[in-house]
């Protein structure tokens, strides 16, 4: 087997722990959403609305490889085209002990232990849930 794919079915291994614990954040007001289909770009893992921002999350197993980065930074920017807000793309790392959140290229480096709290601590633009809402049932 290739790396890509080694690689691939790692990542898929990862996204619905990602997504269980966003699930969480649906008590205090957030959208949650996964596995949106983007044209030409594959899916996204999560979005997530809320109090805080819009967060397009990718699950990953671990690394922060260039392209995950590229990639996320790209679906981000096409996300908030479609929104008209911000979008903050963000790759939540399941195997990786807890450290600093850092930002590398625009896009934000979280372990998953993390997440919940980073997210919740965001100051974006917000955008209201009616519009999210709309904007996933398009999608």
């Amino acid at each position: 087997m290739g790396y890509d794919i080694v690689r691939r079915i790692r990542d898929a291994r990862a996204q619905p722990c990602g997504g269980a614990l966003l699930e969480e954040l649906r008590r205090e007001g957030f959208v949650v959403m996964h596995d949106i289909e983007q044209l030409g770009e594959g899916s996204v893992d999560h979005l997530v609305g809320g109090p805080s921002g819009v967060f397009l999350v990718e699950t990953k197993l671990r690394g922060d490889e260039h392209e995950q980065l590229r990639k996320a930074k790209r679906q981000a920017a096409k996300l908030a085209s479609g929104l008209g807000v911000s979008v903050t793309p963000v790759v939540a790392l399941t195997e990786q002990r807890e450290r600093v959140p850092y930002c590398r290229h625009g896009v934000w480096i979280i372990s998953s232990g993390q997440l919940l709290s980073w997210i919740r601590a965001q100051r974006e633009p917000v955008v209201g849930v009616e519009r999210l809402a709309r904007f996933a049932a398009l999608s």
